[in-house]
């Protein structure tokens, strides 16, 4: 099972031409305005257009046992545990 990352790991950010691969530094990966700029001066150097913008967030794999559902009164979230739901009446 995988959860989201709430250990403080920040989201990862890359940007690269689409042409060529090439990308800014990653000395300031947060930086949006670092990326922005490096995707306006790209093309006076290059000619090239294209780029690929990604935000990668993380998660973590936990056991199953460990994952529970809120407000489920306590059963897994995923399991194959029995529905509470009332059978039908014929």
């Amino acid at each position: 099972m995988f959860v989201e990352d709430t250990s403080g790991s920040p989201a990862i950010h890359e940007t690269e031409c689409t042409t060529c691969g090439e990308g800014p530094e990653p000395s300031v990966p947060d930086d949006v305005a670092v990326r922005h700029l490096w995707c306006a001066e790209h093309p006076a150097r290059t000619g090239h257009t294209g780029f690929l913008a990604l935000r990668v967030g993380l998660l973590r794999a936990v056991p199953v046992d460990e994952v529970r559902r809120p407000g489920a009164g306590g059963r897994l979230h995923g399991s194959a545990q029995p529905s509470a739901a009332p059978r039908p009446k014929r």
